[in-house]
């Protein structure tokens, strides 16, 4: 069972979540003596680093996924960071669930409960579930200008990661009244009209 478990750490960035180790048929008292033992550092409840694993920030967005319950997918900047869209990590990071799950409080995390969240914006990116970009797009948009969506838009479509009418085609059959969306597709109408493969190209165009 320990040896399941340190496996399932390699695939989690160096995590175990302690409802994980019951399910292989770890006790809790024994597993907490060996947490204390050891001295495992607890990154959120129930969230341990397991001895020698490096605390980097593909760990912390695991640790974020795994105290959310399972439900959640990592979104927004955080997620786009992932795809390469973004170079620099996010403050804090954003976990997307279905409306009808209540999820945990999270320690520098986000919880965003969405009606809209389909199966289909799923994917895995260092064996961490992500947004696919034009949820990540989305989730982020109520807290971006228009101008900094159409510069993500325009990168992701250089780095071939998501074109614009790809984006429009997610969100543009969305209710009005969803946070974010008509900014968003103002902004990949605007990249997906001029063409440019740059920042500079698109405000010289416009």
């Amino acid at each position: 069972a320990w040896g399941s478990l340190f496996a399932m750490a390699l695939r989690q960035h160096g995590l175990v979540a302690r409802t994980r180790a019951g399910r292989l048929g770890i006790s809790d008292s024994t597993f907490t003596v060996r947490v204390r033992r050891e001295q495992w550092v607890e990154l959120h409840r129930g969230v341990y680093v397991v001895p020698g694993a490096p605390i980097t920030g593909l760990t912390n967005v695991s640790a974020a996924l795994l105290a959310s319950g399972g439900h959640g997918i990592v979104t927004s900047h955080a997620a786009l960071h992932l795809h390469g869209v973004v170079r620099e990590p996010p403050g804090s990071i954003a976990i997307v669930v279905p409306h009808a799950v209540r999820a945990p409080a999270i320690g520098g995390a986000r919880i965003i409960r969405s009606r809209t969240l389909v199966d289909d914006d799923r994917t895995i990116i260092h064996n961490l579930v992500c947004a696919r970009p034009a949820r990540a797009l989305l989730d982020a948009s109520p807290e971006r200008d228009r101008g900094q969506l159409r510069g993500w838009l325009i990168d992701a479509r250089q780095l071939r990661v998501v074109e614009p009418v790809t984006v429009i085609a997610r969100v543009a059959p969305l209710s009005p009244r969803v946070p974010g969306r008509s900014r968003l597709l103002h902004a990949a109408f605007d990249v997906d009209a001029t063409g440019a493969d740059s920042v500079l190209t698109h405000e010289v165009q416009r």
